[in-house]
């Protein structure tokens, strides 16, 4: 029977070979953007896999964040590297709470190769102080982030960079031993020979002058229209201004003299240039201030001002739409009666954090699902229900599903569905209207002729 020494050695070297793993970082650049109000990480990273299919890395949250969204790529090449969520990498018990891993898995075992990971957090940046009292109080922000790579693997050499935004004031920075302030750019590193798990907090704090544009919820609605040929669409916002809160007495005149920088003024979207019947109101009804104009050769920018200047943690309910060619969309399947539906899955205003999407799409009556999918993943979980409508006898089958902190430009999946409709159900709509004139009629002559 083995000793109790030598049994701890055993433990001991099994969880260090765990822990290093045949995956060094050798290189390790990171660019965290903080220009907007959510928080991009690229991060370039040169690795010795050691003929593994595939490696760990981790995110420790710092002050409840939340990552939005993770995607890899070659260096170099827009080529998408599959990279799902882990629970942790297997056999090891990571030393800092709130952790968040991901694996990155090729098709093939590697010896060296070279990933771009690019991560989306929200809730990082957060407003300090947390409320003003003035108007023309300059709007600050404080970001909490590790100078360090947090990976279960050991980093040979390593550099963070922070961008802030063009003309930002640097209020304060920590670990000014090992960072360097630049114009707009903090330095930290390079660092060399770095330990698995390593975690050094870094706080920034700064000026900034971008719109803090949030909606708590976000409704989408789809509905095709077969005998129509159109797609109409509309979207209901809870929008509020997530910036530095304005806790003191509103002036218009003192906001036209000098405009704030936490104000939002207008809500810009991005939608097909084909898209005709814009419309934007809320609850009181039409609102009249939106502008359209062309973008580019394929997109117009909608440009909507709300009744009011939005100032810091003021809200907004509204809801705007558009009709564009189903055709665009939506295509018939080679020698079948399928259909295939293929619209972005986030919303089309530019710059906004949605906490909570809802997307329904509602297909026509007699239409039977065959599959959703969102980018290259099957939706299993996505909810059918069926609409009422009129002249329609079984309602429309409305595919539903739900996403949470939903950030554009950069969700920009697509979702699709395919569905089943026959020519007989295309019909069926100007026959029930026949059949409905018909009977009229019918009971008119013979009510005359009893007459």
């Amino acid at each position: 029977m083995a000793s109790p020494v030598t049994f701890t050695l055993a433990l001991l070297c099994a969880f260090l070979a765990l822990t290093s793993g045949t995956v060094i970082n050798k290189s390790v650049k990171r660019v965290i953007d903080l220009s907007k109000s959510v928080a991009r990480h690229t991060v370039t990273l040169e690795l010795d896999c050691g003929g593994e299919d595939g490696f760990y890395f981790g995110i420790a949250r710092v002050n409840a964040s939340a990552i939005a969204r993770v995607s890899a790529q070659r260096t170099g090449s827009s080529k998408q590297v599959e990279v799902r969520k882990s629970p942790k990498p297997p056999g090891i018990l990571p030393p800092k709470e709130g952790a968040e891993f991901w694996r990155v898995q090729f098709k093939k075992e590697q010896t060296e190769v070279s990933i771009t990971l690019k991560i989306v957090e929200v809730k990082a940046i957060n407003s300090f102080p947390k409320a003003i009292q003035k108007q023309d109080e300059p709007f600050l922000v404080e970001y909490y982030g590790n100078q360090h790579f947090y990976s279960p693997y050991e980093t040979k050499e390593l550099t963070t960079t922070v961008k802030l935004p063009s003309h930002s004031k640097v209020e304060d920075y920590s670990h000014k031993k090992s960072g360097k302030l630049d114009g707009n750019e903090l330095t930290y590193g390079p660092f060399t020979n770095i330990e698995p798990f390593s975690h050094k907090k870094f706080r920034v704090h700064f000026s900034t002058g971008a719109t803090f544009q949030k909606a708590t919820r976000a409704h989408r609605i789809l509905q095709l229209s077969h005998w129509g040929g159109t797609l109409a669409v509309e979207e209901e916002y809870d929008f509020v201004n997530s910036a530095t809160t304005f806790k003191g007495i509103y002036s218009r005149l003192d906001f036209e003299q000098r405009r704030p920088t936490t104000a939002i003024t207008a809500i810009s979207a991005l939608i097909p240039k084909a898209a005709v019947d814009i419309y934007y109101r809320d609850t009181i009804g039409n609102i009249s201030t939106s502008t359209v104009r062309v973008h580019s050769k394929s997109k117009l920018e909608v440009e909507m001002k709300p009744r009011y200047p939005l100032m810091g943690g003021w809200k907004a309910n509204f809801y705007w739409g558009y009709n564009v060619p189903l055709s665009a969309v939506c295509k018939q399947l080679e020698g079948s009666d399928s259909w295939e539906l293929t619209i972005p899955r986030a919303q089309n205003i530019r710059d906004i954090w949605v906490e909570q999407l809802e997307v329904d799409v509602r297909l026509p009556d007699g239409a039977s699902i065959v599959s959703v999918s969102l980018g290259n993943k099957a939706i299993e979980d996505y909810e059918l229900s069926y609409e009422a409508a009129n002249l329609y006898l079984g309602g429309r089958p409305t595919v539903s599903t739900n996403s949470v902190n939903i950030v554009t430009p950069d969700a920009d999946e697509e979702l699709k569905i395919v569905y089943n409709l026959g020519t007989s159900n295309m019909v069926l709509q100007p026959l029930y209207l026949g059949a409905i004139f018909m009977s009229v009629f019918l009971f008119s002559l013979f009510y005359v002729r009893l007459k």
